[in-house]
């Protein structure tokens, strides 16, 4: 048999092509028969969907009724770990689902009145817990959850009432010009418009330049150094007068760079 093979694999032409046909088609013959015999073999040589688990959403407990500092602080952590996981191409959107959103935030709101509550609670830490929340609504809004968007803009307009002349003003200031600014304006020439009618509030030369610089900041951590270099820039042309604008412009040559990475 083999040296028959040989001959007419040797001689290529139409005998040698009828070999190949009839030997494909015996083959393919019983594999039909085999499939039939044994269906349950052909589901084997499919690939098998692949099954996702999901760990359950374990929220941090108030351990102690009268301290619901480290419950918050874990929370807000947990959010943070959430709004990574969301932004990852790699994880499965089961484990980033907007109910998990829902409860996170949820309780993280809780634990903030309670914090709000606690009569040790100094006017730093009750700033810094404002200001957590405030972020907190900032993320959760920008993935698509309804309930924040509200709340952010009554809580950063309330916040920013409480905070004139104090640290956390520059801060809350640039997010709630961004966060306005994401949800309801699209090009560059109304952002500049927004921010410059924004800082006509902000009159002292004191805070100009920390709020430009963090609110290219908060645009660079969100993936949009071009907005951020606009804002850069206007800022540059309206404060050149300041001896401190180099911080500008240092800032806009790092993001022109490539040399800032967004964190998210």
């Amino acid at each position: 048999y083999r040296n028959l093979e040989r001959r007419i694999m040797a001689k290529p032409g139409p005998r040698s092509h009828w070999f190949l046909t009839v030997g494909f088609a015996f083959l393919a013959f019983s594999a039909v028969r085999s499939i039939k015999a044994h269906p349950e073999a052909l589901a084997l040589l499919l690939p098998q969907p692949k099954t996702v688990t999901t760990e359950p959403l374990v929220l941090p407990d108030v351990k102690d009724e009268t301290d619901p500092w480290p419950a918050f602080m874990k929370t807000s952590e947990l959010l943070d770990k959430f709004q990574r996981q969301w932004s990852s191409p790699h994880v499965h959107r089961l484990h980033v689902t907007p109910e998990r959103l829902e409860s996170i935030m949820q309780h993280l709101t809780e634990l903030h009145g309670q914090v709000l509550k606690w009569p040790d609670l100094s006017a730093e830490q009750r700033a810094q817990a404002d200001l957590i929340v405030l972020r907190a609504h900032f993320m959760a809004s920008a993935m698509n959850l309804q309930s924040s968007h509200d709340q952010f803009l009554g809580l950063s307009e309330r916040m920013l009432q409480e905070s004139k002349g104090k640290s956390t003003e520059v801060e809350i200031a640039s997010l709630r010009v961004l966060f306005i600014h994401t949800n309801y304006r699209t090009d560059q020439n109304r952002l500049k418009a927004d921010l410059d009618q924004f800082l006509t509030q902000y009159p002292r030369s004191g805070l100009e330049i920390p709020l430009f610089a963090s609110l290219a900041g908060e645009l660079a951590r969100s993936r949009r150094a071009d907005d951020a270099i606009v804002v850069l820039q206007m800022g540059i042309q309206r404060l050149a007068d300041r001896p401190n604008v180099g911080r500008l412009v240092s800032l806009k040559a790092e993001l022109e760079s490539g040399s800032i990475v967004p964190l998210r």
